[in-house]
């Protein structure tokens, strides 16, 4: 039974109106026709997709990003460390030494600086400042605790805030960190009481 009908099916099939299999063909190109530019269009979106769609970054590359970047902070902190070394040696050398590095330091810092707070006061809070900075990045790389952090944060303000008070008040330079004063003292212009001799001044001549 089952085999005629389906010898039943076939005869029909190949008997079918020639209009009507013109017309099957017909729509079969048709839905063609329209699946290849649907394709087309598809694919000229997906092309203009791909290139400007933003990607995700992968695990390998955010690592490596982020590697990059605590080296780059790493490095400004050991920068930051040996430029406030170098500000304070400087104004070491300045302040308690006769070397000729420390007399063309002296000339030149009372050529550029017209106040001498600038020197004595400035000069050795600009150096502190920057070596706390560099330590405190260094802590936070090294993941340190934050009361550590928190601590070198507010001894940085407090050097700041000092300085910047001390800097523009009436009040005097102290006597430690005054060139011109430890320039007398180690020549023997200073009283028993450690007040300059009345024949010599604190001037700027009898400093180089």
């Amino acid at each position: 039974m089952k085999h005629e009908q389906a010898t039943l099916r076939s005869l029909s099939d190949d008997t079918e109106h020639p209009a009507l299999q013109q017309r099957s063909h017909r729509r079969i190109r048709r839905s063609r026709r329209h699946s290849r530019r649907r394709n087309y269009r598809r694919g000229h979106w997906w092309i203009y997709w791909k290139r400007h769609r933003k990607l995700p970054s992968r695990p390998s590359e955010q690592r490596d990003t982020h590697s990059n970047s605590r080296r780059i902070i790493v490095l400004l902190g050991i920068l930051a460390l040996l430029f406030g070394t170098v500000i304070l040696a400087t104004w070491y050398i300045q302040t308690f030494t006769d070397t000729s590095y420390g007399k063309n330091s002296r000339f030149i810092s009372t050529t550029f600086h017209a106040h001498p707070k600038s020197d004595a006061i400035g000069f050795p809070a600009t150096g502190v400042v920057f070596i706390f900075t560099a330590i405190v990045i260094l802590c936070n790389e090294l993941k340190l605790p934050n009361l550590v952090i928190n601590s070198l944060l507010i001894l940085t303000l407090l050097v700041t805030l000092i300085s910047l008070i001390w800097r523009f008040s009436p009040l005097p330079i102290p006597r430690w960190a005054d060139a011109r004063y430890q320039y007398m003292k180690r020549h023997g212009m200073l009283d028993e009481n450690g007040d300059p001799l009345p024949q010599f001044e604190l001037s700027e001549e009898e400093d180089s």
